[in-house]
């Protein structure tokens, strides 16, 4: 009884880190949507950023893992050219 109540506080908490981790880079799936409030990278607030101006953002100042191997990296497509396609999208220079 004790292993599964710390099983599910586990799940849960690794949920409620997710969902904020999502929320804060803006990746929320609809009908899902951030109604309010700040989020400071290094003392400026990216929440009124455009979209386009948040993708400058993601992958140089701010990035998630995502743990869930179903979603991390596509199935169809070799490691190397998701990887490569990443750091062409972050880090031009780079790629």
């Amino acid at each position: 009884m004790l292993r599964t109540r710390l099983s599910d506080a586990l799940k849960s908490s690794m949920k409620e880190k997710n969902e904020r981790s999502v929320s804060t880079l803006r990746l929320i799936r609809p009908p899902g949507r951030v109604v309010s409030g700040e989020v400071l990278l290094n003392g400026r607030d990216i929440m009124p950023l455009s979209e386009r101006e948040l993708e400058k953002v993601r992958g140089r100042e701010i990035s998630l893992i995502f743990q869930d191997p179903m979603t991390a990296l596509d199935p169809v497509k070799t490691v190397r050219s998701q990887i490569t396609e990443a750091i062409r999208n972050h880090q031009p220079a780079l790629g």
